[in-house]
């Protein structure tokens, strides 16, 4: 899902935001699927999310207590509502 909105200037800005945001950060968290405990990916979140800044995508990705879903757990979930 990552690879297909790469053609986005303003994303790729947020991006390499991130990147510099990340290798500042001291201990970057693993995620993983709250769900089905698939690996998860920051760039992704940030590209399903491009309204936020890089700074509280990076907020919200290290703060302990949120659990996120993979796009496939969230699909399910949403179906359900």
């Amino acid at each position: 899902m990552f690879f297909k909105k790469l053609n986005s200037a303003e994303l790729w800005d947020k991006i390499q935001k991130l990147r510099d945001l990340i290798k500042r950060e001291p201990s970057f968290k693993q995620r993983k699927c709250w769900n089905c405990c698939k690996d998860l990916n920051i760039y992704d979140f940030i590209s399903d999310n491009v309204k936020f800044t890089p700074e509280y995508i990076l907020k919200l990705w290290q703060t302990a207590f949120l659990e996120f879903h993979c796009c496939e757990c969230y699909r399910e979930l949403e179906k359900m509502n």
